[in-house]
């Protein structure tokens, strides 16, 4: 995406063949399936699993509400900023968040409320459930510019080799700017740097 590209590959007699054929130092996550045929994996942050899903329609990787109370946020403790992308959006800075090969230390996301829930009673309960289709983590337009991806659906892996600059981006662009791409952004911002696992 940082090269302003979409390719569509069909894949044949690829097997278990390795597809990133950019790059031999590729990363991998496995992908998960969806229903609803949408671009799965799964994550750990702070070594808790995560349903993470790639959305080119989220301009910065957000974590959810819901997701993020069970590792301890708090809007109102010390550390938690505002996010400048919209209201009641916040800053939190997690210790680990890992997608497949990919580590990053003290990354810095973006919290959001997105309603992600099914406030229907289900059957033989009048308590209102998740649906599991629902993503915890939304994997935006900032991990995409930072990292080249290509999705083998036929493998059942995300194959990415990081670009440069700050992978998980939290705050709106000014009107002079559009999402810094791996060329604009300095190694130590605080949007962490990945580190592949042994």
């Amino acid at each position: 995406l940082a090269g302003k590209q979409l390719v569509f590959w069909k894949a044949s007699d690829c097997d278990k063949s390795p597809l990133a054929y950019w790059n031999p130092e590729f990363m991998l996550a496995e992908l998960t399936p969806s229903r609803d045929k949408f671009i799965v994996t799964n994550a750990l942050i702070n070594g808790k699993p995560f349903r993470a899903q790639l959305s080119t329609a989220t301009i910065t990787t957000v974590l959810t509400l819901d997701a993020a109370r069970p590792l301890g946020f708090d809007k109102d403790a010390p550390g938690v900023e505002p996010s400048s992308l919209s209201s009641d959006n916040y800053v939190y800075r997690v210790d680990t968040l890992e997608i497949g090969d990919l580590m990053v230390k003290n990354a810095k996301l973006r919290v959001a409320d997105m309603g992600f829930r099914d406030d229907r009673p289900k059957t033989g309960s009048h308590l209102p459930e998740q649906d599991d289709r629902f993503p915890d983590i939304l994997i935006g337009v900032d991990f995409l510019l930072a990292n080249r991806v290509l999705v083998a659906n036929s493998q059942g892996y995300l194959y990415f080799t990081y670009n440069g600059g700050t992978i998980f981006q939290t705050q709106a662009p000014t009107d002079e700017q559009e999402l810094q791409t791996p060329e604009d952004v300095p190694q130590n911002d605080g949007g962490g740097v990945p580190q592949p696992e042994s």
